[in-house]
């Protein structure tokens, strides 16, 4: 029965997902099999969970179980209806050559190691303790995190209560499926978030780049940074910093495909990944700013109409709309960081000098980033030099502003000893812009067939204008 249980709480993730995904894609002549189903997680991921939550104001036990899996089934139908009746049709893309068979082989090795290592190694302190915890704690009542748990209470505070909820979520519906809090099937999410992330970062960096083979090859390469498969915070333990980079890699792919290929669908996928990027961490609200400012300048930029821009606003609801959640019960809040205020910011400036050194230490430690930050550095240098691609502009901003904020952020830091927080959380953090980082590398290197080479249409145009005068 646990198996069974098992894949009915997978099935009904990814049917929900593929509902939403079909709606999305429909409109493309063709879709890809293997896009579908990466980006069917991700909806399938936020939207259960999300339903979980909004639901469970209402309902508990097994009506609120048979309700989300209705809503499940609807949303699922109804995405098979628009793509039946869009006449697209489904592909599965095939290697080109030996040479690209053989860069699959080596990537499906990769993917059975991590599922491998993430069933021998047990979960990881916020994996457990902050996570997973919830998933436990919401099984235990029906289905629902009872209200005390959110109250004041330095017993639970290690917990973060404020936290949200999309990756203990996921892991309660599947508790809710096998009928039992096992965490070894709880952490069974992660390695498919790393295949996930895998194969996006596959499609993107082809796209990227216009070479398929160097959009398998990025994939691959991300193996080999340990801070993703082998080190504290990596994909074994599970932490939120994985799922959250691979949400944050949809997000600003498709904008750079909305802006490169300019597909009918593209801002759409953008617009509904940027939306969870806020229920997945609290980090995910400093993403969320930065690629919905990306997006408004990306839409200015082609001219398109300001009825793109209310698709951008279903994040900054859900942000609102969990505050206001957390304000009701009375929700104890993190004692990591002092209250921002511009007095807190003056006192607190001499910190900068120390956190960057400590910034500096980390990324040339080979031990947590092999050369990665080497040849991020070096794929950041090309970019920067050419500056006149918007696309180069919009992946340069939406990999290095986070680093920037999350910086910033230690100004505010409560420990006595901050430098000690800075080394403590700075790997998770840098981890969750990883996956994008790796589509700069991709595009420095491609150089002649990267479209982000290229100058962009609107500078182009602007030049002409000026030889025309």
């Amino acid at each position: 029965m646990t198996m069974l249980g098992l894949v009915v709480a997978y099935g009904t993730l990814l049917l929900t997902g593929a509902g939403i995904a079909f709606m999305l894609l429909a409109r493309a002549a063709r879709i890809n099999v293997v896009e579908c189903a990466c980006l069917a997680w991700l909806f399938g991921v936020g939207t259960v969970s999300l339903l979980l939550w909004v639901c469970g104001n209402l309902l508990s036990g097994i009506l609120l179980q048979y309700l989300v899996t209705a809503v499940c089934v609807i949303l699922g139908f109804t995405g098979w209806r628009a793509f039946r009746r869009s006449g697209a049709r489904l592909y599965v893309p095939r290697p080109a050559n030996p040479f690209e068979w053989i860069l699959i082989g080596v990537l499906a090795a990769q993917v059975a190691a991590i599922f491998y290592v993430s069933c021998k190694h047990t979960l990881g302190w916020d994996g457990l303790l902050v996570w997973e915890i919830k998933a436990r704690y919401a099984f235990l009542s029906d289905g629902v995190l009872p209200a005390a748990y959110f109250k004041g209470n330095s017993g639970r505070a290690f917990s973060h209560p404020d936290y949200p909820l999309a990756l203990p979520f996921t892991q309660l519906w599947i508790y809710l499926w096998t009928g039992q809090a096992n965490q070894f099937w709880a952490k069974t999410i992660f390695p498919v978030f790393y295949i996930v992330g895998a194969g996006l970062l596959a499609l993107l960096g082809r796209r990227v780049t216009g070479r398929r083979s160097l959009g398998y090859g990025l994939a691959i390469l991300a193996y080999f940074v340990p801070q993703v498969t082998i080190a504290a915070g990596s994909t074994m333990v599970g932490y939120a910093d994985l799922p959250l980079s691979i949400f944050y890699l949809a997000t600003v792919g498709y904008l750079l495909c909305s802006l490169i290929e300019q597909p009918t669908y593209a801002f759409s996928v953008f617009a509904t990944c940027l939306a969870f990027l806020p229920w997945i961490k609290h980090e995910g609200a400093i993403m969320w700013l930065i690629a919905a400012v990306a997006g408004v300048a990306v839409t200015l930029a082609q001219r398109k109409s300001w009825a793109r821009l209310p698709a951008l606003c279903p994040g900054l609801l859900l942000m609102l709309s969990w505050r206001v959640f957390l304000h009701a019960k009375g929700a104890t809040r993190s004692v990591d960081l002092s209250t921002p205020s511009l007095e807190t910011l003056r006192a607190n400036l001499g910190r900068l000098g120390p956190i960057y050194h400590v910034l500096l230490r980390e990324i040339t430690t080979v031990n947590h980033w092999g050369n990665f930050w080497l040849l991020s550095g070096t794929a950041w240098a090309y970019l920067l030099w050419r500056w006149r691609s918007l696309p180069s502009l919009v992946l340069l901003g939406t990999t290095l502003l986070p680093i920037f904020f999350y910086s910033v952020i230690y100004v505010f830091s409560a420990w006595p000893q901050y430098w000690e927080h800075v080394g403590n959380s700075i790997p998770r953090l840098l981890m969750q812009v990883i996956p994008v980082a790796w589509l700069s590398i991709g595009a420095a290197f491609a150089e002649r067939t990267s479209i982000l080479s290229q100058p962009h249409p609107l500078v182009t145009r602007r030049a002409n204008s000026s030889q025309d005068r």
